[in-house]
């Protein structure tokens, strides 16, 4: 409860800002996003690897997910849930709930 006020709070002071400012936040929390995918996720790591792409030296903005094909339903199946789980948390599966559906 008191993360999502906090993240209601931050939209909130985030639609006052210039737009320049959100811009720059932006790029910053998308960078933040794809070095933590490349660093923890062996899915995105061998994407980002196949397309000759890390973002800690090769991020120039929105247009850098270009590189990154569109996660399908397929991929998830085929690839399984370790390959987008940090591997240190691998052990931990087990005390999370899985469901599997039809769609």
């Amino acid at each position: 409860m008191i993360e999502r006020l906090l993240a209601m709070r931050q939209v909130l002071r985030d639609q006052k800002c210039p737009q320049a400012e959100l811009d720059k936040l932006v790029r910053e929390r998308e960078l933040a996003v794809l070095v933590s995918a490349f660093e923890h996720t062996a899915y995105y790591l061998d994407v980002m690897r196949a397309a000759g792409y890390d973002p800690r030296v090769d991020f120039n903005g929105p247009e850098d997910l270009a590189v990154l094909p569109i996660l399908t339903k397929h991929i998830l199946k085929d690839k399984g849930i370790k390959a987008f789980v940090r591997e240190s948390d691998h052990e931990h599966l087990d005390q999370y709930f899985h469901d599997v559906t039809s769609g």
